[in-house]
């Protein structure tokens, strides 16, 4: 398991801050973090792996080009994918442990850590349930482990469809994602392993972010 981190070069300034939250709120995290970026450098002061994309192709290509290099290294891995503006508030480490746990079984594709939206069908663990590939946001981009095959797979079928953007992942992927046939179970916490602040929303700072940034991240 990896913490993978997509940086675009619009956002790319708030990865220092979202760094210095997951060593500040998790500093025994026992993953490697990853961080990706197109263009424009991010300024790192932590230790990660740093993977250079090359120039913007659009967020589903940027992420299979990282994910095909990661899969050269360990075809059966797995990482924790996080948007580049998400700084971290808390995490539950017990919580983290049994969606790890049940990512390792073998009809399992993704564990999501938010339940923003959660998950609405049973199953056979008291903090677990499925997520209906069905609904609305079935495929979501709050913080989740993904088995990497699963993962890539997804994006190739919305690549060939002419999607490109995080939004195409979840609206049009959410859309169709039922009539794929995907075999691997979507499983959801019911609580939140990992609290975060989004510091943009439509592209614009978000004041109360970053007023706890500055506040709490000095």
């Amino acid at each position: 398991m990896r913490i993978t981190i997509i940086a675009s070069d619009n956002y790319v300034d708030a990865i220092p801050w979202s760094l210095k939250a997951l060593h500040k709120f998790w500093n025994d995290c026992p993953y490697k973090i990853d961080v990706a970026y197109n263009d424009v450098i991010p300024k790192i002061e932590y230790p990660v792996l740093e993977y250079y994309l090359g120039s913007d192709r659009g967020w589903i290509q940027n992420i299979i080009y990282y994910l095909s290099d990661i899969r050269r290294q360990e075809k059966e891995s797995s990482i924790l994918l996080m948007l580049e503006d998400y700084i971290t508030v808390n995490v539950n480490k017990e919580l983290m442990a049994i969606a790890e746990e049940q990512l390792k079984k073998r009809d399992v594709g993704m564990v999501r850590l938010v339940p923003t939206p959660g998950p609405t069908l049973l199953y056979d663990h008291p903090e677990v349930g499925e997520i209906d590939k069905a609904a609305p946001y079935s495929m979501s981009l709050q913080a989740t482990m993904w088995k990497t095959r699963v993962l890539k797979d997804l994006l190739e079928r919305l690549l060939n469809m002419g999607c490109s953007s995080a939004w195409d992942f979840e609206i049009k992927g959410s859309a169709i994602l039922s009539s794929w046939g995907i075999k691997e179970l979507f499983l959801g916490l019911k609580r939140g392993a990992i609290g975060y602040k989004n510091l943009y929303r439509h592209g614009k700072i978000q004041k109360e972010a970053e007023e706890w940034m500055k506040k709490n991240l000095k």
